[in-house]
């Protein structure tokens, strides 16, 4: 079975609120990869907005905060300030993994962050993450992603 067959099914066999840990640990996922991509503080033009939008959903995953993370990665801005031409799409990410209905449709973003060189390392992860939250245990800190 492939593996987003597999992760699909344990998904579905999630309850409420482990579809929710696994939205928020797919979400940190991806904020992990972005985070080692971002430029100096220094030369930054608005990459971390859309981080520290997500990382707003994962302390407080609300329905307005995935609104506000999805709302601001389609329009490419923060507080109105318009940020497209300063940066890549790449950086809205996050905010758009957040933004999602669940977490299984929060994967491909976790997968595109993580980029190809990555991918195999970020399903395995995915796959251990959904094991141990569907078996109600602590799935595996964001930073072992190196382990997998």
């Amino acid at each position: 079975m492939e593996t987003e067959n597999l992760l699909e099914m344990l998904f579905g066999q999630m309850n409420e609120q482990q579809q929710l840990r696994f939205k928020q640990a797919i979400v940190a996922q991806t904020v992990f990869y972005v985070s080692q991509r971002l430029p100096i503080a220094d030369l930054d033009n608005g990459e971390r907005s859309f981080i520290e939008l997500a990382n707003k959903w994962i302390a407080e995953p609300t329905a307005k905060n995935a609104e506000q993370a999805a709302l601001a990665a389609v329009l490419d801005q923060v507080d109105g300030e318009v940020r497209h031409l300063e940066m890549g799409e790449y950086f809205l990410t996050p905010a758009k993994a957040a933004g999602t209905e669940n977490g299984f449709d929060a994967v491909q973003y976790a997968l595109k962050a993580g980029g190809d060189f990555q991918v195999t390392e970020a399903k395995q992860w995915q796959m251990a993450t959904a094991w141990d939250i569907l078996s109600d245990r602590t799935p595996p800190s964001v930073e072992s992603l190196s382990d997998y």
